[in-house]
C-alpha cells in the first residue's frame, strides 16, 4: 500500500516539475518573440500615428502647416521631428500636446515621451509598450498567487498571458493599454493584501497604484469599484471603510483632469468619437453582451490583423455562442468554489464589474462602446486567471474524466494561443502585419516605391494616412503635400509634376482623387496605377 502511494506520488512531483519547466519555456520563447517583433513592426495604425504625433509635442493642426506647404520633406524629417520627441527642432515642441486629448490621459504618454527622448531611433516605439506587456507578467503571478495561493495556477495565468493572441497585439501597439494592464494587475494584487489585513502601507500603495491607474485610462474606474463590489458582496465592512477613503483620495487627486473634461466637453465628446454617431436602432442588450464576448476569443485566437484597433469574430454566431458557454461554465464553477476560496469572488466581481457596464453604456448610448474590444481588459486578465483556476483544478481532480477535460483544454488554449501568435509574429517579421485602415493596401505599395533610387510622392491625402505610409517606407523617400483646401489643386499638382520631374528618379500620386485622376490622364500624363487588385488605386506611379 505505502508502495503504491510513493509512487503516485512520485507521478504527481514528475507531472508537476515538467509541467513548470513546459511553462517557464513557453514565457522565455515567447517573450523573446514579443521583443523580436516590435523592433521589426513596421505597421502603425490611425490611433498610432496620432499618439506618436501627440508624444512628439505636434497637434495636428501644427503638423498641417508646418508640412502641407508645397515643399518637398524627406521622410526621415517627418518620422523624426512628428513621430518621436524633438528636442532640437525647430520651431520647439509644444509639450501641452500631450493634454490635447482629454479622452486619453497623460501618464503613458509622458513616460513614452522621456522613453524616446532617451533612446531616439534606436529601437522601434513600440517597444515600450512590449516592455511594459512584459514586466506585466510577474505582475499577473503575483496577482493570481494573492487571489489563489497556489503556484500551478499562478505559473499558467503568467503563461497564457504571454502567448495570448490579443495580448502579444496589445504589446505591439504604441497606445495606454500596456500600461493599463500591467496597473490593473498591481492594483488588484494589492487590493487583495490590503484587504487581508487591512495594512495601512499596503493601503497607500494600492491608492497610489488607483492614481496612476485613473491617470492611465478612464476606464480603470471600473476596476476600482469592482473591488468595492468584491468587498460588498463578501462583507467585509471594516474593509470596506478603508476602501472608501482610497476612493476618495483617489477620485479627488484624478479632479483637475476630471473638470478639463467637464469644461472641454464637446471637444472630449468629439475626440472620444461620441457626438459624431446616433443611438440609432432600439438598444439591444443582447447583441452588446454577444458583441463583449468577443475578448474572450481573441484571447486564445486572433485573426492576422496585428492592430488592436480590429475586432474579430464579431460577426460570427458560433465563435460567440463558445465564448458565452466559456464564461457560463467559469462563472457556475466559480460560485460552486465560494464557500472554500472566498477570494475567487474577486475574479466574477472584476469579470462582470468591468464588462457589464461597458455593454449597458454602449447600448443605452449606442455609440459602440460595447464593441471595442481592446476595453475589456480587466475582464481579460481575469478571464485568464479563472480559466487556469478551471484548469488546474481539473487536472488535479480525483475522477479520471475531469483531470481528461483539464488536460484537454489545457492543449486546446495553449495550442490554439501559441499558432494564433506566432501567425502574428510571422506576419510581422516579414513585413505583412496589417489591420484596419488600409494596412493592406500600404504592404502593397511601399514595396513599389521603395525599389526607386529617389521617390517623390505627391498627396492631398490626410496626415494620418500619410504618416501611416511613412512608417513603411525606406528614409529616402519624400513627400509632397498639398492643401486639399485648395478649389484648384489639380492645376497645382500638374505644375509640380512637371517641375520635379528631372529631379526625381520616381514620382508617384499617393490616393489620388478621381477628379484629379481623370485630370491627369485629360493632361497626357501616363501612369501606372497599383496594386492592381484594389478597384481604387492607392497610388499612380507617373511614368516618363
Amino acid at each position: 500500500m505505502k508502495s503504491l502511494l510513493s509512487r503516485a506520488q512520485s507521478k504527481k512531483l514528475d507531472f508537476d516539475f515538467y509541467f513548470r519547466v513546459a511553462l517557464y519555456i513557453l514565457i522565455a520563447a515567447f517573450i523573446l518573440l514579443k521583443i523580436i517583433s516590435s523592433n521589426h513592426n513596421l505597421y502603425f495604425d490611425r490611433d498610432e500615428v496620432r499618439k506618436l504625433l501627440r508624444t512628439s509635442g505636434f497637434t495636428n493642426q501644427q503638423f498641417i502647416q508646418l508640412t502641407y506647404n508645397a515643399e518637398p520633406i524627406n521622410v526621415n524629417k517627418l518620422l523624426g521631428q512628428y513621430q518621436v520627441p524633438c528636442g532640437d527642432c525647430k520651431p520647439k515642441p509644444n509639450l501641452s500636446a500631450l493634454t490635447n486629448n482629454l479622452e486619453h490621459p497623460p501618464l503613458y504618454y509622458i513616460l513614452l515621451q522621456n522613453w524616446l527622448l532617451g533612446i531616439g531611433y534606436l529601437f522601434n516605439s513600440k517597444l515600450f509598450s512590449t516592455l511594459i506587456s512584459i514586466a506585466t507578467i510577474p505582475a499577473i503571478y503575483w496577482l493570481a498567487q494573492e487571489i489563489f495561493n497556489n503556484p500551478q495556477i499562478s505559473l499558467l495565468s503568467a503563461t497564457l498571458f504571454t502567448v495570448s493572441p490579443y495580448l502579444f497585439s496589445m504589446g505591439q501597439h504604441v497606445s495606454q493599454y500596456s500600461l493599463w494592464g500591467a496597473l490593473i494587475c498591481l492594483s488588484s494584487a494589492l487590493f487583495v493584501r490590503a484587504a487581508r489585513n487591512n495594512n495601512k502601507l499596503l493601503l497607500t500603495l494600492y491608492t497610489a497604484t488607483n492614481l496612476l491607474g485613473l491617470y492611465t485610462h478612464l476606464f480603470f474606474i471600473l476596476l476600482i469599484f469592482s473591488h468595492g463590489y468584491y468587498l460588498a458582496l463578501n462583507r467585509s465592512w471594516r474593509s470596506l471603510q478603508y476602501y472608501w477613503i482610497s476612493l476618495s483620495f483617489s477620485i479627488l487627486c484624478f479632479t483637475p483632469w476630471a473638470l478639463s473634461i467637464l469644461s472641454q466637453r464637446e471637444k472630449f465628446e468629439e475626440t472620444a468619437g461620441i457626438s459624431d454617431e446616433s443611438v440609432g436602432a432600439a438598444p439591444n442588450v443582447l447583441g452588446s453582451f454577444m458583441n463583449g464576448t468577443t475578448a474572450v476569443i481573441q484571447t486564445f485566437w486572433k485573426n492576422s490583423n496585428i492592430s488592436l484597433l480590429s475586432n474579430d469574430f464579431v460577426q460570427n454566431p458560433l465563435a460567440i455562442s463558445i465564448a458565452i458557454f466559456i464564461l457560463a461554465t467559469l462563472t457556475y464553477y466559480i460560485c460552486l468554489r465560494l464557500f472554500t476560496q472566498k477570494n475567487s469572488l474577486l475574479v466574477l466581481s472584476v469579470l462582470y464589474g468591468t464588462m457589464l457596464p461597458l455593454m449597458l453604456l454602449g447600448t443605452l448610448l449606442g455609440h459602440g462602446l460595447a464593441y471595442k474590444v481592446r476595453y475589456y481588459l480587466p475582464a481579460v486578465i481575469f478571464f485568464i486567471i479563472g480559466i487556469s483556476f478551471f484548469i488546474v483544478q481539473q487536472l488535479h481532480h480525483r475522477d479520471q474524466r475531469r483531470r481528461f477535460l483539464g488536460i484537454g483544454l489545457l492543449s486546446l488554449v495553449l495550442l490554439s494561443s501559441c499558432i494564433s501568435t506566432s501567425n502574428l509574429f510571422v506576419k510581422v517579421v516579414s513585413n505583412q502585419s496589417s489591420g484596419p485602415q488600409l494596412g493592406a493596401a500600404y504592404e502593397l505599395v511601399a514595396p513599389v516605391i521603395n525599389q526607386a533610387n529617389k521617390p517623390l510622392i505627391i498627396s492631398s491625402e490626410e496626415y494620418i494616412k500619410v504618416l501611416m505610409l511613412s512608417h513603411r517606407l525606406k528614409r529616402n523617400a519624400e513627400f509632397l503635400l498639398l492643401s486639399d483646401a485648395s478649389s484648384n489643386l489639380v492645376q497645382v499638382i500638374q505644375p509640380k509634376i512637371t517641375e520635379y520631374q528631372n529631379s526625381y528618379s520616381e514620382i508617384f500620386i499617393f490616393n489620388p482623387s478621381k477628379n484629379i485622376s481623370k485630370s491627369l490622364t485629360q493632361a497626357g500624363i501616363n501612369s501606372n496605377k497599383f496594386p492592381e487588385r484594389w478597384r481604387k488605386p492607392v497610388a499612380y506611379q507617373v511614368l516618363k
